[in-house]
């Protein structure tokens, strides 16, 4: 099984790839993405180096943590640190600072409708985005 839950949010997106091509672009940064097929909408930019990953803090919109378990995210913890909209599952220990809607989004681990259901959310109220990422920003 896979900890951080890339499967659940391919997933997902898989799923929704008709309704969300044309609207988002999920982009997945880290080791082991060979081992996945990654759908329309989706890419893998593989292993980065802290210099980019930052760059890509400052350009992505929204960060997706769709862990199994996690204690401590360091990418939820930089997300909030650049004043991003967090999406976590009620598994990674900084679920317990988000208040859904407020600072972020919460979903169930392993619900795949929950995590659909907060993506499209994000879809449906872009302009609250920026409003919660710097709500984000006042708990880390």
């Amino acid at each position: 099984m896979n900890r951080k839950g890339t499967d659940i949010l391919l997933s997902v997106i898989e799923n929704n790839s008709d309704k969300w091509s044309d609207k988002a672009l999920f982009l997945f940064v880290g080791k082991g993405g060979e081992a996945y097929r990654f759908p329309l909408g989706a890419i893998d930019l593989g292993y980065k180096d802290q210099l980019q990953i930052q760059e890509l803090y400052r350009e992505a919109d929204v960060l997706i943590c769709p862990s199994r378990f996690e204690t401590l995210s360091i990418s939820v913890i930089q997300g909030g640190a650049n004043k991003m909209t967090c999406i976590v599952s009620d598994m990674v220990g900084a679920a317990e600072y988000i208040e859904h809607g407020k600072n972020g989004l919460c979903f169930k681990s392993e619900s795949c409708l929950e995590l659909t259901d907060c993506i499209q959310w994000i879809l449906d109220h872009r302009t609250h985005i920026k409003g919660m990422g710097e709500e984000a920003f006042t708990i880390y």
